[in-house]
């Protein structure tokens, strides 16, 4: 998929609660896809995650929260929305990084520590 950073949020937005008159899930649909669905070892990744409904859950980019859901892409780029604060968060890159790379923990914790 490919999709800007700003369609990102708002999609995640949307999941959260109404965006322009849509909203994608109820609330109870957010804690049904949020909850841990499988957790352990990724076979492609080869990294221990939790996940949900088709979400990773409390990923480091995503701060580590709980409370957190999304999904990573290629190069570095991110997009998660935060329940516990009612924040969505999406950032692309137009240069690939390593998945390790801080700055997209370094950027969602900045709009973290403003919401």
């Amino acid at each position: 998929m490919t999709l800007t950073a700003r369609a990102a949020a708002r999609m995640y937005a949307a999941l959260l609660g109404e965006v322009d008159g849509l909203r994608l899930l109820s609330p109870a649909g957010v804690e049904a896809a949020a909850a841990v669905a499988v957790e352990g070892t990724d076979r492609m990744l080869l990294r221990r995650h939790a996940k949900g409904l088709g979400h990773f859950l409390g990923m480091p980019p995503m701060g580590g929260e709980t409370t957190a859901f999304g999904h990573h892409g290629s190069g570095g780029s991110v997009a998660f929305a935060d329940r516990a604060r009612g924040l969505s968060f999406a950032l692309t890159r137009t240069r690939l990084v390593g998945p390790d790379n801080g700055t997209t923990r370094l950027l969602a914790d900045a709009v973290r520590a403003g919401a």
